[in-house]
């Protein structure tokens, strides 16, 4: 179980889903074994949410240093004759 919540904290996406997928499957199998577990994970999804105003403060951010190279900053805007 620390691999996989390794992986997930660390890997790509796909990956990351892959070992989600095992996890739950590990638990639905054996509660009782993994059940020291699930705290941990559970801290994890917290700590994922609890961060997430910055993830989408710094993914959105119109001053980054990324201004203007967005598909709608580079899409020509029509000139119309009124």
């Amino acid at each position: 179980m620390a691999l996989l919540m390794q992986i997930v904290k660390t890997d790509n996406e796909d990956n990351a889903v892959l070992s989600l997928k095992i996890m739950i499957d590990l638990h639905r199998h054996y509660k009782t074994v993994v059940a020291d577990q699930v705290q941990p994970f559970l801290d994890f999804v917290f700590a994922m949410y609890a961060n997430m105003p910055n993830i989408v403060r710094e993914a959105f951010d119109t001053n980054s240093t990324m201004t203007g190279s967005t598909p709608a900053a580079t899409v020509p805007t029509p000139h119309h004759s009124i």
